[in-house]
């Protein structure tokens, strides 16, 4: 793995840890959202009386909610370890952070066009002092 790989690896990994509250969070909200949607049509349907077409248009609403229900729930299970880590351990990542930055520092010192000014043979690099 090149130097520049593992600072690309670095940064993404920092991106998903830095995006993780962000994203679990949403992902709640749509669980939640998801489980009261499934709630209002289970209500409705229980309160009215229907059609077939209707009953049809139900089941329809049922499936769509309860996989997005499922979907949420899914990627929760998923990435809550990981966000749980995080959470306990946010003074290493604080510190990956700067570690990043001092990687990109010297990367870019790296990367950069230097050049050498010599000290005594200035003959030797082609020029007089």
């Amino acid at each position: 793995m090149t130097p520049s790989e593992i600072r690309k690896l670095t940064d993404d990994f920092a991106s998903v840890v830095r995006t993780l509250p962000a994203a679990l969070k949403s992902l709640e909200e749509e669980y939640s959202l998801s489980d009261k949607a499934i709630c209002d049509i289970r209500h409705y349907a229980e309160f009215n009386k229907t059609t077939r077409t209707e009953d049809r248009k139900l089941i329809r609403l049922l499936r769509e909610w309860s996989r997005r229900r499922r979907n949420a729930d899914d990627a929760i299970r998923i990435i809550k370890p990981l966000s749980e880590l995080v959470a306990k351990n946010n003074p290493f990542f604080n510190e990956l952070d700067r570690v990043r930055g001092e990687m990109k520092k010297r990367s870019n010192y790296v990367e950069s066009e230097r050049h050498y000014n010599p000290r005594v043979l200035h003959d030797l690099f082609g020029g007089a002092k």
